[in-house]
């Protein structure tokens, strides 16, 4: 392949033609990361490694490829519609071959070319280079190590004049041809706002799918950061927290656990920024993901063809969403900002800054200065100074807080509390060791004279049977002498 910097990116590349290039591979996988589809590229490229290396280590490689996207409970499972596939990887791996994997990964090819990589053509990644960090984590990363390996490989084999035979050995699987037919004639999503009848079929494509609760969040989080009004972002800053950022909402959305976390502890402020990362995620599922989706749906045939879109109302409460209201706020919304010199499509399309950082990696908010009437009202919030007010130190607000006096008072007698049920539990059992002492004394001098006892009993035995043998013995030479006196007499 020649020069790339002039060659790429141009309407005409297909996959196969950038395999031998890094960055078009990463910025490839940046957008297969944004629609949550690596696992497909991860298959097919230790796949297409695993047909190519030595067949004595085979069985391994087959093994530890089988267990990651086909065991019983794959670290990353496939998204493939046909049964027969896995039915048939399964059957090979009795006996490991170089074509174990090759009806899989012809399918997952399918999908990478004609699906995949045609969106990824559409998509900002295109032709945005990958940025100095975004190269660095790549490299450092599994995924970065293989593609290295594959591209290395994959030139020797060029060079060598070696056929590695892409996608060869059994007939790509495409999707829909309506979807290839009509890919760059496609409308944008940002058309949506210009199309009310477009907007209200996407929205009824997301309810057939369950997935309605990210463009609600996504236009109240819009609209939210375009209220001027404090005590009214307040209000509404709670309401879209409790709708869709808890496990208990109604309409909860999925966030990334430290982003909430964030949002989270920034609730208080009431920024308007504080939903702003999520938002971004929101918007580019929506744009990347479930917009190319609904284009490629029934529903949206059906608006093409004339024939009108069935969708209901939602309540005006705001626990479903009165979502078309609010659509037309937002259509009203971007004319104020378009009126004002600003890109509100470039706005809506920025890159997350702080999605997936930990809590104490995001900047904080600061906080409006409370009113000392406020602070009054509320014991447990120190006053904060008002912007005219003189400055105080750390230390010196530290030492007029109420709530730090308190807090230190309650501290203190917690402390004293403390130490004397040490001090009780100590003597109590120092009192439990003495007396267990005294028992055991009591005990063993109980033992000692039951002993002593005993022991002069069987003394006194002893002393009784040798007293009646002595008796015996005197009786026996008694009546021997008489019977001996006797006899002499006679």
């Amino acid at each position: 392949m020649s020069d790339h910097k002039t060659q790429f990116p141009t309407a005409t590349t297909e996959l196969e033609h950038v395999l031998d290039d890094k960055e078009m591979l990463g910025r490839f996988y940046e957008f297969l990361s944004s629609i949550y589809s690596t696992e497909s590229f991860d298959f097919w490229l230790e796949a297409e490694m695993y047909r190519h290396q030595d067949e004595s280590t085979l069985t391994v490689r087959a093994e530890d490829i089988y267990t990651k996207y086909f065991g019983d409970n794959p670290e990353s499972p496939l998204n493939v519609d046909d049964p027969t596939i896995e039915d048939e990887v399964r059957k090979r791996m009795e006996k490991p071959g170089k074509d174990t994997f090759l009806r899989a990964q012809s399918l997952v090819w399918g999908l990478l070319k004609f699906e995949c990589f045609a969106r990824f053509k559409t998509s900002p990644q295109w032709a945005t280079p990958l940025t100095k960090k975004q190269k660095t984590d790549l490299k450092k990363s599994r995924i970065g190590v293989l593609i290295t390996d594959w591209v290395a490989y994959y030139k020797k084999a060029k060079k060598k004049g070696i056929d590695l035979h892409i996608g060869e050995g059994a007939e790509p699987i495409a999707p829909k041809a309506p979807l290839v037919d009509r890919l760059y004639d496609l409308p944008d999503i940002e058309e949506i706002f210009e199309d009310d009848s477009m907007f209200l079929a996407f929205r009824e494509y997301l309810y057939r799918q369950f997935a309605n609760e990210n463009l609600t969040f996504w236009i109240e989080t819009e609209l939210y950061r375009h209220i001027d009004s404090e005590s009214a972002r307040k209000e509404r800053s709670k309401e879209i927290w409790d709708k869709f950022c808890t496990p208990e909402s109604p309409m909860p959305v999925n966030i990334d656990f430290n982003a909430r976390k964030a949002i989270q502890n920034a609730l208080a402020s009431s920024g308007a920024t504080i939903y702003r990362d999520a938002e971004r995620v929101t918007w580019k599922v929506l744009k990347n993901e479930w917009f190319p989706e609904f284009c490629a749906s029934d529903v949206f045939h059906e608006l093409n063809e004339g024939d009108g879109v069935e969708y209901k109302r939602s309540t005006t409460t705001r626990e479903r969403g009165n979502t078309i209201d609010m659509y037309h706020n937002l259509v009203q919304t971007k004319a104020k900002v378009e009126k004002a010199g600003r890109d509100f499509v470039k706005e809506i399309n920025e890159e997350p800054e702080h999605w997936g950082k930990k809590p104490s990696d995001v900047p904080k908010i600061k906080a409006p200065p409370i009113s000392p009437k406020v602070a009054k009202d509320n014991p447990w919030e120190s006053p904060r100074e008002s912007p005219k007010e003189k400055k105080e130190s750390p230390k010196e607000r530290a030492k007029d807080s109420p709530r730090d006096g308190e807090e230190k008072k309650s501290a203190r007698s917690k402390d004293k509390e403390h130490h004397k049920d040490k001090e009780h539990h100590k003597d109590k059992e120092h009192h439990k060791d003495k007396e267990h002492s005294k028992d055991k004394e009591r005990r063993h001098k109980e033992r000692s004279t039951e002993k002593a006892g005993e022991q002069a009993e069987v003394k006194d035995k002893e002393h009784h049977k040798e007293k009646s043998k002595d008796k015996e013995h005197k009786h026996k030479d008694k009546s021997h002498d008489k019977h001996k006196d006797k006899a002499s007499q006679e």
